[in-house]
């Protein structure tokens, strides 16, 4: 017995390394990755910004020619991740829905522009009659009108916040509506139809849309953690959410995008509704769009559609382009995931994407306050400030302090002010300076030293309308 345990022991083994085994180059884009030296730089980048975990996908050519996980699922020693490890998709759950949609609209089952109360009423939405023209495309472009989640305006009521079809209004409770709805069209739940339609033919072997057998399943799942790297308790939905409740990783998401875009699944009207932009995203209109299914950049002849997701502990992304049919898919379980994008993309494909950078929460690495970030995460606090002195205003810009300070006011507002205070010594012309210190001030209840700085708001920048108010708050208060 003991000779067999050893014998399946070895097995086990010589099937991970076999699996963990990678070619010494890949192509993305064009262009040819030494595999060594980019798993060297991708490591080194989230050991500098304190990213426990990793799981990466590269498209080249609508094939996953590279994927990779690094890093670890906790920060628990010894808990390291392996492509097997599945981390939480947030948005990017929706995909898998989009899928299901467009292969309904091939077959007919699903008319994309007839209202879907015909489908299916919904007494969420009965309350306000234009519901009753929001169509499937309107939900899958953000269009509906829907709010994000019920509890963002009154909690008791799901609301309409616009006209249906009329502007972006990004909507995870309209891809619930359109979840349900599918569930009548196929009679079937939503985890048959996602199982049937998505995970088994494309052969997504770890990706599920719930936990099961009390949470116990399944297993090897990366835990999330916050800017601070303090964990987050795992999420573990016992039902199935479309809108953002699928666990996954880089390599099966991968799949699933090669598999809309291929045309192996879906038919060129589907890819065309997916890549036409049905609706602008704010004054960035003329670049950004939302179509059936994705965020759409237009740009040097190419469509590149993408698609970022946010949980508590968790960032996500996704782009491809469909010129160049290549493309990244990550999963991080921090908060912090944002960051790489930018980084990411220099070292594969080199897409352009920049204007997709400002949609971060935080500073794009190598950014100095990152490493400051971490600096004030081991401490002490004095390590901190001592870094931020020996560091100019050319390595450090006036956002990026100002970034930081506003992501440690949520840990320590005193260490917050110093900063600010520090900004505003450097940066005494900017408005912004005194703005950002005056509100901190207000939240520390310092009424006169907030209204000192509003004032020089003001004085600066005249037509900053945001300080009128503040400032009648703050003699309100101190009078």
């Amino acid at each position: 017995m003991k000779k067999i345990n050893l014998l399946l022991a070895a097995l086990i083994a010589c099937c991970i390394t076999a699996h963990a085994q990678q070619t010494a180059t890949f192509k993305a884009n064009h262009r040819v990755i030494e595999t060594k030296q980019f798993n060297k730089q991708v490591n080194d980048m989230l050991t500098d910004i304190g990213i426990p975990g990793l799981s990466l996908a590269i498209i080249n050519n609508d094939q996953v020619v590279f994927s990779n996980v690094y890093g670890s699922k906790t920060q628990l020693a010894g808990d390291q991740a392996d492509p097997e490890t599945i981390f939480e998709a947030c948005s990017l759950s929706k995909s898998f829905l989009v899928f299901v949609a467009m292969q309904l609209a091939d077959q007919q089952k699903l008319d994309l522009d007839k209202p879907l109360y015909e489908y299916l009423e919904y007494p969420l939405l009965q309350h306000d009659s234009r519901y009753k023209l929001i169509t499937a495309r309107m939900i899958l472009s953000h269009s509906s009108g829907i709010e994000n989640y019920k509890r963002e305006n009154n909690a008791e009521v799901l609301e309409l916040v616009a006209a249906p079809g009329t502007d972006f209004v990004y909507s995870s409770a309209g891809y619930v509506y359109l979840g349900n709805v599918i569930e009548v069209i196929l009679k079937k739940s939503a985890d048959t139809y996602l199982k049937e339609l998505v995970y088994e033919p494309l052969q997504l072997h770890r990706t599920f849309s719930k936990y099961e057998k009390d949470g116990s399943y399944p297993q090897n799942y990366a835990t999330g953690y916050t800017v601070f790297g303090k964990e987050i308790k795992k999420w573990k939905n016992d039902s199935v959410l479309v809108s953002g409740g699928i666990h996954t990783t880089a390599k099966d998401y991968a799949t699933l995008i090669t598999s809309i875009f291929n045309r192996k699944y879906l038919s060129d009207d589907r890819v065309k509704d997916i890549t036409h932009g049905d609706i602008g995203l704010g004054d960035k209109g003329k670049l950004l769009y939302w179509g059936a299914g994705f965020g759409l950049q237009y740009a040097q002849g190419d469509t590149i559609i993408f698609q970022n997701g946010v949980q508590d502990g968790f960032r996500s992304w996704v782009y491809y382009s469909k010129k160049n049919k290549s493309g990244v898919a990550f999963f991080t379980n921090s908060s912090l995931g944002m960051s790489i994008l930018k980084k990411l993309n220099e070292l594969s494909v080199n897409l352009n994407i920049d204007p997709l950078l400002d949609d971060s929460d935080f500073e794009h690495y190598p950014d100095p306050a990152l490493a400051l970030l971490r600096i004030y995460r081991t401490g002490p606090v004095d390590n901190l400030f001592n870094k931020v002195a020996h560091t100019s205003n050319k390595e450090l810009s006036f956002a990026s302090l100002n970034n930081l300070a506003l992501i440690i006011a949520s840990d320590n507002k005193t260490v917050a002010k110093r900063l600010m205070e520090e900004n505003r010594k450097r940066h005494p012309e900017k408005s912004e300076a005194y703005l950002e210190l005056g509100k901190l001030d207000f939240r520390l209840k310092d009424y006169k030293s907030a209204l000192a700085n509003f004032t020089q708001c003001k004085l600066l920048n005249p037509g900053t309308t945001e300080v009128e108010g503040q400032i009648k708050e703050c003699l309100k208060r101190l009078n």
